[in-house]
């Protein structure tokens, strides 16, 4: 089975086993009453677990770039709560969906970095996130076997375009870890000798 997302000790997770810890997360999310869900996962793998589980399960997402009280405070007096994993059962009851009407319908909202005042909320559908991933395949010329790395937070819209999104579309592999720095990318090219295809802070 295709390795989707690469651990630090190069052990890996598959296309098959993502979908199906997606099922099991969205069966769970689906009986939760809040529409909107707020969402800081550190860990990339988690991240792209919960985001497509909540997104299967008809909810909203905010992705805001960094997880404080203050945030959470604001958050919950909306009724809006970060999301977590959810306990669950041994066989997912949830089928997932691909069609159109769920890619132009799964909202989730980014947030300007706020250096200009307050953040802003930046909505995306899925569909117009894909769109974008089409236009990367199209311009870069990447072996099947290129890794994504990234420097980037998943939480801001080009780490999560480039480093998990494009591989989950392209069939490719993503590194599960954040990078601090390029040089970290450098070192982990030269000890592991992956193909890479990294992002960073534009």
């Amino acid at each position: 089975s295709r390795p989707l997302c690469i651990h630090a000790d190069s052990s890996f997770v598959s296309f098959h086993t993502f979908w199906l810890d997606v099922a099991l997360q969205a069966t769970q999310i689906q009986q939760l009453e809040q529409p909107v869900w707020a969402l800081w996962q550190e860990d990339s793998y988690e991240f792209l677990v919960l985001l497509f589980a909540a997104l299967q399960a008809g909810k909203q997402v905010l992705l805001p770039p960094h997880r404080v009280s203050d945030l959470e405070k604001e958050l919950a007096e909306q009724q809006i709560y970060f999301l977590q994993r959810l306990p669950s059962t041994a066989t997912p009851t949830f089928e997932l969906q691909f069609d159109a009407t769920f890619l132009n319908q799964a909202q989730l909202y980014f947030y300007t970095s706020g250096s200009t005042g307050q953040p802003k909320k930046i909505p995306r559908t899925l569909q117009q996130l894909f769109n974008e991933v089409c236009g990367l395949e199209a311009s870069f010329d990447l072996p099947e076997q290129a890794i994504a790395i990234a420097t980037v937070s998943h939480q801001h819209i080009y780490g999560l375009l480039f480093k998990l999104l494009w591989p989950l579309a392209s069939g490719r592999s993503f590194y599960q870890k954040q990078l601090a720095f390029p040089e970290d990318v450098v070192d982990l090219q030269k000890k592991k000798r992956y193909d890479v295809v990294y992002c960073q802070q534009p």
